[in-house]
């Protein structure tokens, strides 16, 4: 219903199992979707929502995994989509991707110009076919972000809550 959606919450009350469920459901209903998974720092990044990903994907579904490169891949049999995955520091790179979805960790640790990045990156046309190889529509795409409250002056307040002025819409905020 909501194309960006976030998630917030205390420490330890399992946002990112949300966002790393999410990001699975994503990558197995909708075949050859491209996701990526962010967060400010990369050794966090790997060391917390990478290892909870990796932890709830069975292991016979990923064809690949580059943790050098930041590429996973699922076994054709399981759609056959790839997730992206680095920090938020550097933004150079996502400048030329072509995304399904995409999820920040994290999320109050990084900035409105980066979100807005990657809100323009939702652009990959990922379709959908019947059990007799036709078409019959194109998946919609997503935003997914999970965080800890920062408070008013921060962009998810602004984008999200429901008491902002400046709200935007098709955004929901789950707490």
């Amino acid at each position: 219903q909501y194309q960006f959606r976030a998630y917030g919450g205390g420490i330890g009350n399992g946002k990112t199992s949300v966002g790393a469920g999410l990001a699975y459901y994503l990558s197995i209903c909708f075949p050859e979707n491209l996701g990526f998974i962010g967060r400010w720092d990369g050794k966090e990044l790997r060391l917390t929502t990478i290892a909870t990903f990796l932890d709830l994907v069975p292991r016979e579904m990923i064809k690949t995994h580059n943790s050098q490169m930041g590429i996973i891949e699922f076994k054709r049999e399981y759609g056959g989509s790839k997730i992206l995955y680095s920090d938020l520091k550097e933004t150079r790179f996502i400048k030329n991707m072509t995304l399904g979805w995409f999820w920040i960790d994290q999320s109050e640790e990084i900035d409105a110009d980066r979100m807005d990045l990657l809100v323009t990156r939702l652009r990959k046309q990922t379709y959908l076919y019947d059990e007799y190889d036709r078409c019959f529509g194109v998946a919609p795409t997503y935003g997914l972000l999970t965080f800890n409250p920062e408070g008013s002056d921060h962009f998810l307040y602004d984008y999200f809550h429901e008491k902002s002025p400046n709200r935007k819409s098709n955004y929901k905020l789950y707490m």
